[in-house]
């Protein structure tokens, strides 16, 4: 009988004893891939940032290590078989498919080859290589077969061959259905010993994997404490466009080594066995994570993470030590715009459990105020219209409105479409000064308009506030909207007070033109 446990708990891989959950209390930063970005709040936990990471927009796989299309794969910690004809065909970047970016890790078989494994010591991440969680996108396509198939996908074992042996764990493909195989006291994968209440049903995993579809996976697993002990847990995740797949084993205990087995795992292979059966096949693999924890970062598209049906992983760069910050290098995937208010960031500590999502939104600015209210060029020699700037999702920085080069920056982002000799960005612009801008508080800025004498235009003018890098704590740049207009009028003469007046309030560095 197939056994498969669907989890719809939490995260849920497998869940350790609770203690708090993750909540996000803010990111800072540009929503923009390979930018970093800043996540604060409680419960993260700890992560030491023993991670593998082969993707992103400058990783090893998108840039093919340096190289081009059809160079074989490289990468430090890592082996690749060399060619060997007719068996062994070394795995390769491919530019022909991909989950994100360019580029895919291909392994082939053609002219008799079968064997494409490359594998990872995963030896420096920790004393006792206990524990393991591995992430990665990966699709296949067979062209030619006889009566049956077969494609290995993965194996986590203690020996850099990829041949079977007492002291693994792996997963196989045969006519689309997938297997689990644990091997812990011999070379039978069918050992109900091995599995959990010493039931080997568990060996179905009760994925159908169809061709030409990515798929992403995860494998959880944590090792028995001794040999023969009950204590071994793994996980395992399938999801795709369709949603989650499977996601099973998550708390069954079982036995990983027993009597008489001993060593650690220590290398996860990516073994892309394409055989008994099969005599054309290609199969890719992409953006590729392992670490030694499941506290991670992702983002997925739904607002809860056990209904997404996409979730892309976000490398780390930094983990604080009291779990209340991290920063990552934002990775996009195969998510086109991350801003569209359908994508949500989660962070998941270390026993599995994830965070409430963060939505996802683009800062945005509203410009309103006075200057929005018909104004006329009279107006703007006489003074006194107001530029409200409103933010959505970001905030200004504590300094705008002070005499530096911030609030310089933003007065110079004050711009007019036109360039009269005596416009806007002349007599206007030219003429703010640092007392002009006010921060009124955390997302709202006003720009007074002081009398401008001088201003004479013969055509109306339209203008657009860009806010600076340098003055929102995302470190973005955009612009405001609506723009404001300035119409024109003909003949008009200012009143004499006007003509002969002047300004004060101080000067703060000016407003570029």
């Amino acid at each position: 009988m197939k056994k498969l446990i669907i989890t719809i708990l939490a995260v849920f891989f497998f869940a350790q004893p609770v203690f708090a959950v993750p909540d996000i209390t803010s990111i800072d930063g540009a929503v923009v891939d390979g930018e970093s970005l800043v996540i604060t709040g409680t419960g993260f936990g700890a992560n030491a940032l023993n991670i593998e990471w082969l993707g992103g927009a400058s990783g090893n796989i998108a840039t093919a290590n340096g190289g081009s299309e059809n160079d074989v794969f490289a990468a430090s910690g890592w082996h690749v078989e060399a060619d060997s004809p007719p068996a062994i065909r070394a795995p390769r970047y491919d530019d022909a498919q991909s989950h994100s970016h360019s580029m895919s890790i291909m392994a082939q078989r053609l002219d008799g080859s079968y064997f494409c494994d490359i594998y990872f010591d995963a030896a420096g991440f920790s004393a006792e290589e206990d524990y393991l969680y591995a992430t990665w996108w990966t699709r296949y396509h067979i062209d030619t077969y006889l009566t049956t198939w077969q494609w290995k996908l993965w194996r986590w074992s203690n020996t850099t061959s990829a041949t079977d042996n007492a002291n693994l764990v792996m997963s196989s493909i045969y006519l689309d259905n997938e297997y689990f195989y644990v091997f812990c006291e011999d070379g039978n994968p069918s050992n109900a010993n091995c599995y959990p209440e010493q039931d080997n049903s568990y060996r179905y995993a009760g994925v159908n994997f169809s061709q030409d579809k990515w798929y992403r996976v995860e494998v959880w697993w944590q090792e028995n404490s001794a040999a023969a002990a009950e204590d071994a847990y793994m996980a395992y995740r399938v999801r795709s466009s369709s949603g989650l797949d499977v996601d099973g084993w998550g708390g069954k205990a079982f036995i990983s080594r027993n009597t008489g087995i001993t060593g650690d795992k220590r290398y996860f292979h990516l073994q892309n066995y394409l055989g008994n059966g099969i005599t054309v096949a290609q199969a890719w693999v992409d953006d590729i994570y392992i670490s030694d924890t499941q506290a991670r970062v992702e983002i997925c598209n739904a607002n809860t993470y056990e209904n997404a049906t996409t979730c892309e992983i976000q490398p780390p760069a930094v983990w604080d030590a009291g779990g209340g910050s991290i920063t990552v290098t934002l990775n996009k995937g195969s998510i086109a715009n991350l801003t569209t208010g359908d994508y949500y960031l989660y962070v998941v500590d270390a026993n599995g459990v994830a965070s409430t999502g963060h939505q996802l939104i683009a800062e945005s600015c509203a410009l309103t105020g006075t200057i929005t209210a018909a104004t006329v060029e009279s107006d703007i020699i006489t003074g006194g219209k107001t530029i409200i700037l409103t933010l959505t999702n970001d905030t200004w920085v504590a300094t705008v409105g002070a005499d530096n080069a911030i609030t310089t920056a933003l007065i110079a982002g004050v711009d007019s479409a036109q360039s009269e000799a005596t416009g806007w960005d002349v007599e206007v612009k030219g003429n703010m000064v640092f007392g002009d801008v006010t921060r009124d508080s955390d997302t709202q800025v006003t720009i007074l308009l002081g009398a401008e004498a001088a201003y004479d235009i013969t055509a109306s003018e339209t203008i657009t506030v860009t806010i600076p890098v340098e003055a929102v704590t995302s470190g973005t740049t955009y612009a405001c909207s609506p723009t404001a207009a300035v119409a024109w009028e003909q003949d008009y003469t200012p009143p004499a007070e006007i003509a002969t007046g002047s300004r004060g309030g101080g000067f703060s560095g000016g407003g570029a033109n």
